[in-house]
């Protein structure tokens, strides 16, 4: 995992988390600082910036904050998920161990501090489980998949509307929206706002949501994805995308752990794909 941010001095500062447990800092690509040792190996780690601290979780491990003076500390009221985003001055998690379809929300504008009630379990008993967060504009996109193929798998998100998130007084919104039969995000890290939209990969290739509530549509038949190996194995945390130059970029793992087949990298520009392999 990668997270750029700028300190509260102003410094450009890169976190890098490798898939052995280590996260490192640097501010010259070449010098690097181990800040993190010891986390559950193989796991992906997200990040989060709110009042000039970075907080870490992997949905493992104890929370950690890493503060503008570069010091770690355990963050234990930090709920201990899988995913997490910003949004609103709320800090949103999704999927715990224990509750995997359960969203909650801080209190405004204090990462450290989370209300008992500030939470929502996402239809627990579908049979899917929470798979990505997204802040977009006035909405937060939820994710929610099961399986990788075929009729095991189901998937949906939901749009979160409101601007208080207060169980004393809420004033916010949940929509489901359905995707089509047996299509899922189980490529959280894919999931990237381009061209005002949010593009991400699914088992049956890029889907694009316009927001409001729309119905999300397949925007990669004429890719060819039907040779590669989708799967819910180590493979899905090697699949990434970011946008960089008015282009939006996606590494697609083929086969996990395999070294035979190539991975591959799909380039998405107005309107049209171009894929490359890699390895």
């Amino acid at each position: 995992g990668l997270f750029s941010y700028q300190t509260a001095a102003g410094t450009e500062q890169l976190l890098i988390a490798d898939t052995n447990g280590e996260i490192v800092r640097t501010t010259s690509i070449g010098t690097y600082v181990s800040i993190i040792t010891g986390l559950t190996v193989d796991l992906e780690v997200n990040f989060v910036m709110l009042n000039n601290n970075v907080y870490i979780t992997n949905g493992s491990d104890t929370i950690r904050r890493l503060d503008a003076s570069n010091n770690v500390t355990t963050i234990a009221a930090f709920p201990t998920a899988r995913y997490v985003a910003l949004h609103k001055g709320y800090v949103f998690t999704l999927r715990t161990a224990a509750n995997l379809s359960r969203l909650q929300w801080s209190d405004f504008n204090d990462a450290e501090a989370w209300t008992s009630t500030n939470n929502e379990d996402l239809d627990p008993s579908d049979g899917t489980y929470g798979s990505g967060l997204v802040s977009m504009g006035d909405e937060l996109v939820v994710f929610k998949s099961r399986g990788a193929s075929g009729s095991a798998l189901r998937g949906r998100l939901y749009m979160i509307l409101g601007d208080v998130f207060d169980q004393s007084n809420p004033t916010y919104q949940i929509v489901p929206i359905e995707l089509p039969n047996y299509v899922g995000c189980i490529y959280p890290r894919t999931a990237k706002i381009f061209e005002g939209r949010l593009i991400f990969l699914t088992n049956a290739g890029f889907y694009a949501y316009d927001g409001f509530g729309k119905k999300p549509y397949t925007i990669s038949k004429q890719v060819g994805l039907t040779g590669l190996s989708f799967d819910s194995g180590g493979g899905i945390h090697q699949c990434a995308a970011v946008v960089y130059r008015d282009r939006y970029y996606c590494t697609v793992r083929n086969t996990a752990g395999s070294t035979a087949a190539p991975d591959h990298l799909f380039v998405y520009e107005d309107g049209a794909w171009f894929r490359d392999f890699i390895g």
